[in-house]
């Protein structure tokens, strides 16, 4: 687990800062959830990579519980709780710690943040695109429109044909987990034991290993679905082009691999990831999870959500766009100190970053360690200020400054 200070701290709270502006704006409401929970709640519907990474531990009465390695099974038990009276879709966004005893990679540590939004009570097209498009909005927010795109799938290719073979819940999780971590010869092994039609299991074996694709490649896997009578597929391989075509209508760059599986067992439907330039991981990801309301004893209820891994967006970020200028008050004595003070508070209260100096040194020995802490305005205010009723506002970039009158301050900072 990992401190954070100074730069490091201040882009991840800008990160979680921009999530739940733009979200807030496409009307998500935020829920708070704890980070501890009953170990029931993922141990089945997480799958077996989370279920084996989990903090898992005893309480004093005997309660088996976990730190929560995601949020959106605590989400659903939030929806189940309160809100399946509510008007539909429900839209609800997060954010908060998630724990993993994994081995530690880039970007991600055995505690990390993530962030991310869910739709509960909605199904089709127009939901699946308002996810993945307020994904990508967080993401321009950000200036990272040039460097990622959206790596799309749909899992519902796979689960049709293993539901026309019986396959059961747990095993679909297991050869998923498989599938995810590249590991074909454990899942062909796994699959030979229910797919008996050699040619299906040619066509899921090519599924699984194909790579990205266009649509003319969409097009052949779908009339070879076709031939081979697997008609639920069909739809689906059909939807997933669907999806792809509408992105392309709004000029979302991305990438389609009907081959592509995420580790989280409850998905059904779309699955998307963003990736960002040549990185080996994706910063973000989500899909369609049809099942899982129902799973924890709610109605059929369909959702759609995603993810964002906090520390990886953060790690990403170039600069930090700062709201306000950074200003330091270089009081001359308690008088100056006690004058300006209430100046202070109201520029503050306009978003402005305004310090009081503490250090006891010349001005020129002051104005340079503020200019090197990248501060952009010093107030300086002495015995001859006082008098004068004004104060020296300078600019620590340009080194240009001016006497300003003391109550004329708000508006020239305004301005400047």
């Amino acid at each position: 687990m990992q401190d954070y200070y100074g730069e490091e701290a201040e882009k991840i709270e800008y990160v979680i800062r921009t999530f739940k502006t733009v979200v807030s704006r496409a009307g998500y409401n935020e829920i708070i959830t704890p980070v501890v929970e009953n170990f029931e709640l993922f141990a089945k519907k997480s799958g077996e990579e989370i279920s084996k990474t989990m903090y898992v531990f005893q309480d004093k009465a005997g309660r088996l519980l976990s730190l929560r390695p995601e949020i959106t099974p605590s989400a659903v038990r939030v929806f189940l709780r309160y809100m399946l009276s509510f008007p539909k879709p429900v839209r609800l966004y997060y954010s908060g710690t998630v724990y993993r005893y994994d081995e530690p990679q880039n970007g991600r540590y055995r505690e990390f943040r993530q962030a991310g939004i869910e739709m509960f009570g909605e199904k089709g097209l127009w939901s699946d695109i308002e996810v993945i498009l307020l994904l990508h909005n967080f993401y321009e927010e950000l200036d990272f429109t040039e460097n990622i795109e959206i790596k799309l799938g749909n899992i519902g290719i796979l689960r049709r044909i293993m539901e026309k073979y019986n396959v059961d819940r747990d095993t679909q999780a297991s050869l998923l987990h498989y599938i995810d971590k590249r590991l074909f010869d454990e899942a062909q092994e796994k699959l030979s034991n229910f797919i008996r039609d050699e040619k299906h299991l040619e066509f899921v074996l090519k599924l699984i290993k194909s790579d990205n694709t266009d649509n003319k490649t969409l097009d052949k896997l779908q009339a070879e679905a076709e031939v081979l009578n697997l008609n639920d597929s069909v739809s689906e391989i059909n939807y997933l082009k669907r999806v792809s075509d509408t992105l392309d209508r709004f000029g979302i760059k991305h990438i389609t691999n009907p081959g592509f599986v995420r580790g989280l067992a409850y998905y059904t439907g779309i699955i998307f990831e963003v990736i960002y330039d040549s990185l080996p991981y994706s910063i973000a990801g989500g899909g369609r999870y049809d099942e899982l309301v129902e799973l924890y004893g709610g109605p059929p209820t369909p959702a759609i959500g995603f993810a964002i891994g906090v520390e990886r967006t953060a790690e990403q970020l170039r600069e930090l766009k700062i709201e306000g200028k950074k200003i330091v008050l270089i009081a001359l004595n308690d008088e100056a100190l006690i004058k300006a003070y209430k100046k202070i508070s109201m520029l503050r209260k306009k978003g402005y970053s305004v310090v009081i100096n503490q250090k006891q040194t010349s001005i020129g020995k002051l104005l340079s360690h503020y200019g090197e802490l990248q501060f952009d305005y010093a107030i300086i205010l002495g015995n001859k200020e006082l008098k004068e009723n004004t104060l020296i506002l300078k600019n620590l970039k340009n080194k240009y400054q001016q006497k300003v009158e003391f109550d004329k301050l708000d508006d020239i900072v305004e301005k400047i």
